[in-house]
């Protein structure tokens, strides 16, 4: 099984980053371009998520950590923070879209809470036919 992690002060302009880097690393491992369009959105979202709700009053910015790991027939994909944890909230600022963007892209979503005492979002996508 193939794995690798990354991690990444939560501010904006780490988000472009760690879904560049989980794109790439599905690439090397034969991922279709359909898979990684969608993975490199999922993850996104997630760390967009991350930055925008889990450091809120007041918290600095802490750290997101993303995890691929990689079987014969799957990519598992998990982007945790150290925040606040998932809890709603009447002054988003955001849209909504991102948690159900990530369920309808990816093969299975589930949020849980992390080891840190924040959000964990998993995902798993589908390995495919080989890119060549």
């Amino acid at each position: 099984m193939d794995a690798q992690q990354w991690q990444a002060k939560a501010e904006l302009s780490s988000v472009p980053t760690l879904p560049h880097a989980v794109s790439e690393f599905a690439r090397t491992l034969g991922f279709q371009a359909r898979t990684l369009d969608d993975l490199r959105t999922c993850v996104s979202e997630a760390t967009t998520n991350a930055v925008v709700h889990a450091f809120r009053d007041g918290r600095k910015p802490g750290t997101i950590v993303v995890c691929a790991q990689a079987s014969d027939n799957e990519l598992v994909i998990r982007v945790s923070d150290d925040g606040t944890g998932f809890a709603p909230r009447t002054d988003s600022p955001g849209l909504g879209l991102g948690i159900p963007t990530i369920a309808a892209m990816a093969t299975t979503m589930s949020i849980g809470v992390a080891t840190t005492g924040g959000t964990e979002i998993s995902m798993t996508f589908p390995r495919g036919i080989a890119v060549t």
